[in-house]
């Protein structure tokens, strides 16, 4: 090779660099750039939108436990595993201590024993918690009835589960939870159900609702029948410029034309679209399942005690300055995902679910007037538990501290004692 060769390849070399460096800056204006607006839409300091950013990038998609599969219940919790910090037992639900000990005469129950079934989602699981199962509410109601109620003796079941909701509750009701002899059923919805009921065209990409089905339904009835489900595939490399181009409109989402077609022709679409709109009440759906729960056990002597769930930003008169950057961290990216949509309002995300809320509110007190009469069945707004206390309550908009998970604990023991 010649002297001239060599600088010529030198050139080609240099280029190359020029070209590389200038596109990895571009990259990084459009990080930088949307991240910026990202920040000033919804209010927060810029390491917790780029920390959002971050996780849109298809290398840390979504890796939430919802389980595996069921046919029953759609999903269930693996047995002898974990889920963060909590224990699952050989049973598939999670218990009370960090060994993931299972009752002692499960599925059998002890003689004498006051047997307690816990259902919800991700809030009454434990999710965020750190320290493990001795902190759920299951455990620490356990700990304080057994602590006060003399000779008799309790067990509480957790059957919260990732993603979990009224319809959840609904199936895991009636078809486990009746055969292993429930004295006491305790709910503790809301949050899931409210989220699933304004954002679930948008999560899973389909022109209308279908009532009861949530996001795993989807998935599965998706991957049973072969249907293609990627709107959006942005790439590894370059993301960002992807995202800033998809935003000023120079790139479309893919319609997936045989998939809306497949959901049009499903008999349940029809039916839920007319009943959502002949029904002025948001509520409709939520009220039908735990009514439904609730029905039962007054009929079949098992007490029942639906509690609406408390969320962050919602009835609170003090925040500290640590859980509001809890807050600031999950809507960084949280208001990014649920919909798809980049800059999604935080405010607007906010309103939208407590208006569905306080259709919930009202929802509580007609069931509590409706079972007024039953010594068996009660409906308990417990939104406002949280409004004068000035500690750190929330690691995110909904999963409770320990310390929350204590107070929620002491409530629902004095009502059941």
């Amino acid at each position: 090779m010649n002297i001239g060769q060599r600088k010529y390849l030198s050139k080609i070399d240099q280029y190359f660099l020029i070209a590389v460096f200038t596109l990895l800056l571009a990259e990084v204006f459009c990080f930088s750039y949307l991240t910026y607006k990202h920040a000033t839409k919804n209010q927060m300091n810029f390491l917790s939108a780029s920390q959002g950013m971050i996780k849109l990038h298809p290398a840390n998609a979504s890796r939430t436990t919802f389980g595996i599969y069921d046919p029953l219940t759609t999903t269930r919790l693996e047995p002898n595993s974990k889920l963060s910090s909590l224990t699952i037992n050989k049973f598939g639900f999670i218990s009370n201590d960090k060994e993931g000990t299972a009752p002692e005469f499960f599925p059998d129950k002890k003689k004498g024993v006051t047997r307690i079934f816990m259902l919800g989602g991700s809030s009454l699981a434990g999710n965020r918690l750190e320290s493990g199962n001795q902190d759920t509410i299951s455990a620490q109601l356990e700990k304080t009835l057994n602590n006060s109620s003399g000779n008799e003796e309790y067990e509480v079941l957790n059957f919260g589960i990732s993603g979990g909701w009224s319809f959840y509750g609904l199936r895991k009701f009636f078809a486990e939870i009746i055969y292993l002899k429930p004295d006491i059923i305790i709910t503790l919805d809301g949050w899931n159900d409210a989220v699933s009921n304004v954002f679930e065209k948008e999560r899973n990409n389909i022109n209308g609702q279908m009532i009861n089905w949530g996001y795993m339904d989807y998935k599965f009835f998706d991957f049973i029948n072969n249907i293609e489900t990627k709107y959006d595939n942005p790439p590894y490399i370059f993301t960002y410029s992807y995202y800033l181009l998809k935003h000023f409109g120079f790139i479309q989402k893919k319609k997936l034309i045989t998939r809306q077609d497949t959901y049009r022709k499903h008999h349940w679409l029809m039916q839920s679209e007319h009943l959502i709109k002949s029904n002025t009440q948001k509520s409709f759906i939520f009220e039908k399942n735990i009514d439904a729960i609730a029905s039962y056990c007054n009929n079949n002597n098992i007490k029942f005690i639906s509690y609406l769930q408390p969320f962050a930003e919602y009835k609170r008169k003090y925040m500290p300055a640590e859980e509001q950057e809890l807050l600031d961290e999950f809507y960084g990216f949280v208001v990014l995902s649920d919909g798809g949509e980049i800059f999604r309002n935080r405010q607007k995300y906010l309103e939208k679910v407590i208006s569905v809320y306080k259709s919930y509110e009202i929802l509580y007190a007609n069931l509590e007037k409706k079972y007024i009469r039953s010594n068996n069945t009660r409906f308990f707004d417990i939104t406002s538990l949280f409004s004068n206390l000035d500690s750190v309550i929330y690691f995110d908009v909904v999963h409770y501290t320990p310390e929350a998970n204590k107070l929620i604990a002491k409530r629902m023991a004095k009502d059941i004692l």
